[in-house]
């Protein structure tokens, strides 16, 4: 019968059902559309805002710093004719220091004496005395700001006195290593048999950089040569490297028969390297046979300072046992030890060898300390 409706089509049920369903949740989807827009409009406003706020504290901050540098450069304009004066013992009257100021004025007191001895220094710390900076720098030390208490510090170095050197112990002791090591080097020269106190537990537990310390040990002479002397005998193998580097800096060769004495006893390589560039560079024709005993050792690094050091204290006799590490398979090795081969047997013989020699890596190595020495 072709007037009776035919049946739909299995899909176009499953269309009708998806659209049915479409149009039951599409009130859902219209209002979290909707919620999802406002969230994304408040977002993009907020972050609008923060950048805006950083933008003006960028600008803010940056115009406190321009009128912070302009103050100090006018305050120096104003006070360094002063000083100078004084330096060359005209007693002037002082222009207005405003509490504020006080800081300004240590800072650059600082760098005067810094540049001066004698009178011209007796001068400048009458100076400070007269303008009350002994107290102030006081008080500076307990300030809560790093800066001021290292400003502090520094000046009581030079205006000690019995209330203000007394708190200096406790310092030296603190935590902070910039701290302590003001403190130590102001506890050296304010009082020197207290500092020598801190200096030694300073070598026994402190971390410092060798160059900073040997720079506060040196102009103490040989009671402090002692403390390090000492310190060397005593020092745990993981302070070794950092001690023996002080030894290094000072060029303490009274140190030198200790670090022979440690090395039979040495197990850490990190120790055994520090010696061995240790002698290399302070040592003698002597300490060859302990280089070369160690030339074998089973670290990298103790091989390569054995190779430095040959290149200083090293014969011709040492020649055989630089070619032997110049084929070594860590990097630094072959290199150390071309580069002594280059100091005992000249550059000449080294083109040689380069042309004979049969291991890449050597040859390789042996024409990049080549190319290096003729720069």
């Amino acid at each position: 019968m072709t007037g009776l409706a035919q049946p739909l089509p299995t899909d176009a049920h499953t269309t009708i059902d998806a659209l049915g369903d479409w149009f039951s949740i599409a009130p859902f989807t219209t209002h979290f559309s909707y919620s999802l827009a406002v969230a994304l409009i408040y977002a993009v406003i907020v972050l609008t805002l923060l950048c805006v706020l950083m933008i003006v504290a960028t600008f803010t901050m940056r115009i406190f710093r321009l009128r912070a540098d302009a103050h100090k450069q006018a305050f120096n304009t104003l006070w360094e004719p002063y000083l100078f004066a004084r330096m060359a013992g005209e007693h002037i009257a002082a222009p207005p220091l405003p509490d504020r100021d006080r800081i300004l004025f240590l800072m650059l007191w600082l760098r005067f004496t810094g540049y001066v001895k004698d009178e011209a220094s007796d001068q400048l710390t009458e100076t400070a005395r007269e303008l009350g900076m002994v107290g102030y720098a006081g008080r500076l030390i307990g300030s809560w700001r790093i800066s001021n208490r290292l400003v502090g510090l520094s000046a009581i170095a030079l205006l000690a006195n019995a209330k203000t050197v007394a708190q200096l112990p406790a310092i030296a002791e603190t935590a902070d290593a910039h701290l302590s090591y003001i403190a130590t080097e102001a506890l050296l020269k304010a009082d020197p048999a207290r500092g020598l106190v801190a200096l030694r537990h300073a070598l026994n537990t402190r971390d410092w950089f060798p160059a900073a310390m040997a720079e506060i040990i040196r102009p103490h002479g040989a009671a402090a040569f002692a403390l390090v002397e000492a310190a060397v005998r005593e020092a745990d193998p993981s302070h070794t490297r950092r001690l023996v580097r002080l030894v290094e800096g000072l060029g303490d060769m009274a140190a030198i028969p200790i670090l022979r004495e440690r090395l039979p006893l040495a197990t850490e390589p990190e120790e055994i390297a520090a010696i061995m560039h240790a002698l290399g560079r302070m040592g003698s024709f002597d300490d060859r046979s302990l280089v070369l005993a160690q030339t074998h050792s089973a670290s990298w690094l103790v091989r390569m300072e054995c190779a430095r050091a040959l290149g200083r204290i090293g014969l011709q006799d040492d020649i055989e046992t630089l070619i032997s590490l110049a084929r070594d398979s860590s990097w630094w090795v072959r290199y150390r030890a071309v580069g002594a081969l280059h100091a005992l047997a000249g550059g000449a013989a080294l083109s040689a060898h380069a042309r004979a020699e049969q291991d890449v890596f050597t040859r390789q190595m042996l024409l990049h300390v080549l190319a290096e020495r003729i720069k």
